[in-house]
């Protein structure tokens, strides 16, 4: 019995190559008119249904926490963050940025009118929970993971916004650290991490520092010895670039790069909070492994 042949997903056409047609005014011959009525092989037909070729895929930095030893405290490693603040027209996508590589986030929210319990970040109107929501469903599927949260409230209408919020951290409380000191890996993955803010009295102690100025690579060795006696120890700091734009975000690039190429052993940089970092900044960033020179004292 003869078997079938498999069909093909392309379609074969008749006209396979191009044809002249000859007109009675040619008698036999090709003119210029009929090269002109000259026929090319129509392009194949694919059958519907074929399936394309994925999109080519971004940067994932979804488990880079996960090589981390959970003896290591928070305060030892580098962390890229995000400052949003008022009056800027971006709007970043939590769910996207946790993927790159973002862990930390410095959110400035605040209330237009007394009636209303929705806060504006970066010009846009979010509810409080459309920034927690994502974060708690990341970390239910990244449960090695940690998000660090810095929430500073703006307003007069303070009393409602500290409402909205206690709401809120009741129904994610669960994956919530609010207490003063700071954690190992092991007591924060799974979780959101809050920094005492002066609008929250509770979360974990914290300061910050501005060394990442336009001479940071004039002074890299100081700087990095500044970074070195100030962020190992012990304690949570936000180290951040006193401007966003492109000249110094490609300085800092540049600081991380030399210091990830050092073989000295610099020591900790802490958060990194910048306003609009790049994709290979953030990568770059989270390749940074202060932790296995930590020893526990």
């Amino acid at each position: 019995m003869e078997q079938l042949k498999p069909q093909s997903s392309i379609i074969p056409t008749n006209a396979q190559e191009p044809s002249t047609i000859t007109t009675p005014r040619s008698k036999g011959q090709t003119t210029e008119e009929d090269r002109d009525k000259t026929h090319h092989p129509s392009p194949p037909q694919v059958l519907p249904g074929i399936p394309k070729l994925p999109p080519k895929p971004g940067l994932d930095n979804t488990d880079w926490m996960i090589s981390i030893p959970d003896e290591t405290p928070l305060s030892i490693i580098t962390i890229a963050g995000i400052r949003l603040l008022f009056g800027k027209s971006k709007v970043w996508i939590v769910k996207q940025k946790l993927n790159e590589g973002i862990r930390y986030f410095d959110i400035n929210a605040g209330v237009w009118r007394a009636t209303e319990k929705e806060y504006h970040i970066r010009s846009t109107k979010w509810m409080m929970e459309e920034v927690f929501l994502p974060i708690s469903i990341f970390l239910r599927s990244h449960s090695h993971e940690v998000v660090l949260l810095r929430l500073t409230i703006h307003g007069r209408t303070k009393s409602i916004a500290d409402d909205f919020i206690n709401t809120s951290m009741e129904k994610f409380k669960d994956i919530m650290w609010t207490k003063q000191s700071t954690p190992t890996m092991k007591e924060a993955r799974g979780r959101i991490v809050f920094l005492k803010t002066d609008s929250f009295s509770f979360g974990v102690e914290n300061y910050k520092l501005k060394i990442f100025g336009s001479d940071m690579l004039v002074n890299f060795e100081k700087n990095t010895e500044l970074l070195k006696s100030d962020i190992c120890g012990g304690q949570l700091v936000v180290t951040e670039s006193p401007v966003s734009d492109h000249q110094s975000l490609n300085v800092l690039s540049e600081f991380v790069h030399k210091y990830i190429s050092s073989s000295s052993g610099l020591g900790c940089v802490g958060i990194i909070s910048m306003d609009d970092p790049s994709s290979e900044l953030i990568d770059q960033i989270t390749h940074l492994h202060p932790w296995s020179n930590y020893r526990r004292r």
